[in-house]
């Protein structure tokens, strides 16, 4: 720290004292916030308005959250049940104060911070200090000077990690893995073959056993089949259904039990075109393109192309045909479709399928 400024350490002293303490008082309250990162920031030459800092916070889970500067040009953004907060506005209306928020109900996320100068070759150094907070109220500081990039691309400086709550206990009986709202789900091998990319990686490999995989990934189930258990609640308990046959990522917000797997890859066995296409079967065509089989019961929607299908407890086929129409298909149970084209929702029952189509030019 090359700049010290006293008076205004103290007073973010203070406030960050008070904030931990009000938060220890209301962790008993799932909804609690928790200020992860209070982020205090100037200029070594004392300019009266400078561009702010990047700042980047990546859970554990692969998703990374990125705050550039929010006032006016809204270059901000957010993954449910985190945000940007910022204060102290400088001449120029940019925040000298930008803090980092977590209101998820579980809070189980280790946070990595870090920061990076916002000019490139140029400008002054920024000075300043970093408050982290850990999810249970513990705080520490951690001084920084910032640098002018010296290539295109910000030059990232670490500033520390806020750490998640503990998981909760299992009310199963099992030392195994759990899943966590918004955060993992776990998936188990079943069949030939499963394969898995997490959030990050640029290849697929084989899953093995029971494993927890971060929101985000994707898994090949076209040789295999998986059993995925879900958050439904932020006490970790589960809700399960089988998947097999196609390639899908999993997504869940922070805030929802809704678990949606989402068809991905590429469509095959296609007709390279039109013409080749017309001359194809229609039973034919509903081989081929991409598609997922699910059974079981809770909140999981698979989404293609044109609709997303919601289950209630049941077993159902979503596919994403040739000519870039999605097919439902329900085998026994029911299912509720929405028409992403038509705006409306349809109800299947057992025997009964709906293709929603893409809209006629």
């Amino acid at each position: 720290m090359t700049r010290a400024l006293p008076a205004r350490t103290l007073r973010l002293s203070a406030a960050v004292a008070l904030a931990a303490t009000l938060l220890l008082a209301g962790a008993g309250n799932a909804a609690a916030s928790v200020v992860r990162l209070r982020f205090e920031w100037a200029p070594t030459d004392g300019r009266s308005a400078m561009y702010p800092p990047y700042l980047f916070a990546s859970s554990q889970a692969g998703i990374s959250r990125y705050q550039g500067h929010c006032s006016g040009a809204g270059n901000c953004a957010n993954e449910p049940g985190t945000r940007w907060v910022e204060g102290n506005l400088d001449a120029g209306g940019y925040p000298r104060t930008i803090s980092f928020v977590d209101d998820t109900a579980t809070q189980y996320s280790t946070f990595t911070l870090s920061a990076a100068h916002p000019f490139s070759g140029f400008g002054p150094d920024v000075v300043g200090t970093a408050f982290i907070t850990h999810a249970d109220g513990r705080t520490y500081s951690v001084p920084f000077t910032l640098h002018p990039s010296s290539g295109l691309l910000p030059e990232q400086t670490q500033l520390g990690s806020s750490e998640g709550l503990p998981r909760p206990p299992d009310t199963g009986g099992s030392n195994g893995p759990r899943p966590v709202l918004g955060e993992v789900v776990v998936v188990k091998a079943k069949g030939e073959l499963v394969r898995i990319r997490r959030p990050g990686e640029t290849k697929f490999s084989v899953l093995k056993g029971s494993q927890e995989v971060p929101i985000g990934s994707l898994l090949d189930t076209r040789k295999g089949k998986v059993k995925l258990t879900s958050a439904k609640d932020s006490a970790g308990h589960g809700q399960t259904a089988h998947f097999s046959g196609g390639v899908f990522k999993v997504l869940q917000s922070h805030t929802s039990p809704l678990t949606t797997l989402r068809l991905a890859g590429r469509l095959r066995g296609c007709a390279r075109s039109r013409a080749a296409g017309r001359l194809e079967a229609t039973a034919a065509r509903r081989r081929r393109g991409r598609r997922l089989w699910g059974s079981g019961k809770g909140r999981f929607r698979t989404r293609g192309r044109r609709s997303a299908a919601t289950v209630r407890g049941t077993r159902w086929l979503v596919a994403d045909l040739c000519d870039r129409s999605t097919l439902t298909r329900v085998a026994f149970g029911e299912v509720a479709v929405r028409d992403f084209v038509r705006h409306k929702t349809v109800l299947l029952k057992t025997g009964q399928e709906y293709v929603a189509r893409p809209r006629r030019h």
